[in-house]
């Protein structure tokens, strides 16, 4: 026997006559193509956001909140990548270890737009 579970009404005008009906805490996203181009560094790790509010943090001005709007809490990938500017070099990586000069590829002068680093960070859902 079946049991009528919820029910609600709504108005929707459809584009090109359909329409869908999702589960919203799941999305059907794949992961966003990587970059062609070349980077001073790479990383993808996955995190948990029990929130799902996100900020930017420095140590020197603390967190700033950012207009990304993530669809729920839960499991997400982020993929982290960054070139500095190759006008202002050398760079050296901060943490422990070799002091290098880091990689300072061209081709980012429009996300530099003169300052020391771009970073592109992409997110995306881990299925549960």
């Amino acid at each position: 026997m079946s049991r009528l579970l919820d029910a609600c009404e709504t108005t929707v005008s459809p584009s090109h006559r359909l329409f869908g009906l999702v589960d919203t805490s799941v999305d059907a996203f794949t992961p966003p193509p990587a970059s062609s181009a070349s980077w001073s560094g790479r990383e993808e790790v996955e995190v948990a956001l029990p929130e799902g509010e996100l900020g930017v943090a420095t140590v020197d001005d603390g967190v700033e909140e950012v207009p990304l709007v993530l669809p729920a809490a839960g499991t997400y990938r982020m993929r982290w990548q960054w070139a500095f500017n190759p006008e202002n070099e050398p760079f050296t990586s901060p943490l422990p270890g070799p002091r290098d000069s880091l990689a300072s590829p061209p081709g980012h002068e429009g996300g530099l737009k003169g300052k020391d680093q771009f970073c592109l960070v992409q997110v995306w859902r881990v299925a549960a």
